[in-house]
This record gives C-alpha cells, structure tokens and sequence, in this order.
C-alpha cells in the first residue's frame, strides 16, 4: 500500500499470523527506503486501533482471520486504505 504526497511515498506492510485470533504487525515505511514514518494513525474496519510509534511500528492483537479492511492517514500526507 502506498501513501503519497510530493515527493513522499509510504509503505505499508502488514504481516499476520495463522492463528484463531491473528496478531498483526504494521510497519510503515517512507518511499523505497528502510526510512520509517511514525505518527501514522492505523484503522481497521473502521475502528482506530492506532498510532505507529517512533520506529514506524504498530503491532495489532486479537485480529479476527478473515478479509478486513484499513486505512492509513497522516497529517501532510494522502490517505490511503488497504
């Protein structure tokens, strides 16, 4: 998933696990660099789950297995869902 504005792109990636209740990881990334973007509010299914901490991580408990939907925002950057 990208995020732009300007010359800024973000990325994120979001990786689950195979249990009954999933435990997720979102990390989110400026561009094509191993640069990390904190501050990036998280939802998921339409409910804020959180805010990416200094390291551009956000870690999710508890996620039910199934196809869920999500958005990303920042404040200067485009709003981006997945």
């Amino acid at each position: 998933m990208y995020l732009t504005t300007g010359d800024n792109t973000i990325v994120i990636r979001l990786v689950a696990t195979e249990e009954e209740l999933a435990n997720a990881d979102i990390t989110v990334y400026i561009g094509n660099t191993n640069t990390r973007l904190s501050g990036v509010a998280i939802y998921i299914d339409g409910q804020y789950i959180g805010t990416t901490n200094s390291s551009g991580f956000l870690g999710i408990d508890g996620l039910s297995l199934g196809y869920h939907s999500g958005m990303a925002e920042k404040d200067g950057y485009v709003t981006v869902t997945f």
